[in-house]
């Protein structure tokens, strides 16, 4: 998933449903959006679609240029990965961003690239 914005960042409580620390109020396009859980994504199969997305980060790496987070929201074993531009996002901002963290997503849903991802 790539994405313009990371909603907000905080520890969440539980690992019984979509993280609740992200339930504020957004002025946005978004704030129409269901959050989606990551296991009816990664069924659906569907690409090129904007989805909310709540959980929690499992890794964060990346370089300069990109951050990827390993998101997870406890529906399934997979992680969906947040591809985070820091041309668009600034680093600051993704600091509190570390393993733990409870993450809202707003983002545009695409293929991977790479094969077996």
């Amino acid at each position: 998933m790539q994405t313009n914005a990371v909603a907000c960042a905080g520890t969440g409580s539980g690992n019984d449903g979509p993280p609740t620390c992200c339930d504020r109020p957004n002025n946005d396009k978004s704030e129409t959006m269901k959050t989606q859980r990551i296991v009816e994504i990664l069924k659906s199969g569907a690409v090129d679609s904007d989805v909310v997305v709540k959980g929690w980060v499992r890794t964060k790496r990346g370089n300069k240029n990109v951050a990827f987070i390993a998101l997870n929201d406890g529906s399934c074993v997979a992680n969906i990965q947040v591809v985070v531009d820091l041309q668009k996002i600034a680093e600051e901002q993704l600091k509190p961003v570390t393993t733990g963290a409870c993450l809202r997503v707003d983002g545009r849903l695409v293929a991977s690239p790479g094969s077996g991802q």
